[in-house]
């Protein structure tokens, strides 16, 4: 399965993706430009984070070795890394996560994994709750069509209840 969703992956985006296998090979990366990749996404808005090129390689080193999976974007005109994506297992604790959870997006609790986060004493973080505002706006952009009826389901729910929207929440 993973193979086809890198090969669906790499079909929409045009970029060779690639599964980080061994030390050597991310190293090999570090050099050609992930460091400085992870550098400019965490040292822009809204991070404003600094890394030295040792911070950036131990970062990507520690996921590594704690059996974190990470997949790299190569542009295949330049060669040079150009978007990352790294996986760390749920069996290492974590003190806190962020996740995406909404009327919409509710895998946190389908999937079970607000329960096994809670029983680890993690605590959990939501975001996109209100849906970046899309549920309190009369017009939204054509992008989000294909979830109109739970808007409208949402709101006309809320108003049967002589609730506001935010209250409906």
């Amino acid at each position: 399965m993973e193979n086809e969703l890198m090969r669906q992956a790499t079909q929409k985006t045009g970029l060779k993706l690639i599964k980080i296998k061994s030390k050597d090979e991310l190293e090999d990366l570090l050099r050609s430009g992930l460091n400085t990749l992870y550098a400019d996404v965490f040292g822009g808005e809204p991070y404003n984070e600094i890394f030295s090129e040792e911070e950036v390689d131990t970062i990507f080193m520690d996921y590594f070795d704690k059996n974190g999976e990470i997949f790299v974007g190569i542009c295949p005109a330049t060669q040079k890394p150009v978007s990352f994506v790294v996986s760390t297992p749920l069996k290492y604790k974590f003190d806190i996560v962020q996740c995406p959870f909404s009327l919409i997006d509710r895998r946190l609790i389908e999937n079970n994994l607000l329960d096994k986060l809670k029983k680890i004493g993690t605590e959990v973080h939501v975001r996109s709750i209100f849906l970046q505002g899309l549920l309190f706006k009369k017009n939204v952009d054509p992008y989000f069509f294909k979830w109109k009826k739970i808007f409208t389901y949402f709101r006309k729910w809320s108003k049967n209840n002589y609730l506001s929207n935010l209250e409906g929440m």
